[in-house]
């Protein structure tokens, strides 16, 4: 019987749900989230083929840990990620099924994060922000940030739980947290889809120096 290089039988797939069926699960699972994968950019074109032919038009951002993985980890001679997860000890069960290789591409994102050492991803990475989420982003965060002072102070992001997912510190609160949130600035973008308030401090005894 005929099989792909993945090794998939084609009576694998009889038993499969049709993509129809799991579409309303596949856009709720993603709601809010950006597309992290291995190569992700074809995986991307078939989610959203298959959203075209049920009139869905489907887009999300994402980050490719194959560039990652070029960026942070230059001696290595392979960057499939069969031969990535071999190098660095991660190990692979059930390859090229989808649970085996996304838990083996989250072990290599995680390491590629640790990496990362100024913590900001680099900007062609998150691969496309709609221009309707950034005008949407854009008019919530003008709502939060009215009622900022320009005076020093501490300010603090909050998500929809009560959260605090990022904290820092400012001169100027209202200018500093508008360049942190700038459109063009990756970690900007990437808190604009979790923040929901941002509360402030204002104190005279920040050091800046």
């Amino acid at each position: 019987m005929c099989r792909d290089s993945t090794g998939i039988f084609p009576k694998s797939l009889h038993s499969a749900p049709k993509f129809y069926e799991i579409a309303r699960r596949i856009i709720e699972i993603t709601n809010g989230a950006v597309l992290v994968g291995h190569n992700v950019s074809f995986d991307y074109y078939i989610l959203r083929l298959e959203f075209s032919r049920l009139g869905f038009d489907y887009k999300k951002s994402r980050i490719e840990t194959l560039a990652l993985s070029r960026r942070f980890l230059p001696e290595e001679k392979s960057y499939s990620l069969g031969k990535l997860a071999s190098a660095l000890g991660i190990s692979i069960t059930d390859r090229h099924r989808a649970l085996g290789d996304a838990r083996a591409t989250l072990e290599l994102f995680q390491l590629l994060l640790q990496k990362d050492l100024s913590k900001e991803l680099p900007y062609f990475l998150i691969k496309e922000f709609s221009e309707e989420t950034m005008i949407k982003n854009a008019k919530r965060i003008q709502i939060l940030t009215d009622h900022l002072p320009e005076g020093i102070g501490l300010f603090y992001f909050y998500n929809i739980k009560g959260r605090l997912i990022y904290m820092g510190a400012a001169r100027n609160l209202r200018w500093e947290i508008f360049r942190f949130l700038r459109l063009s600035h990756v970690k900007g973008l990437l808190v604009q889809s979790y923040i929901i308030n941002v509360e402030f401090t204002g104190t005279a005894l920040i050091d800046f120096l």
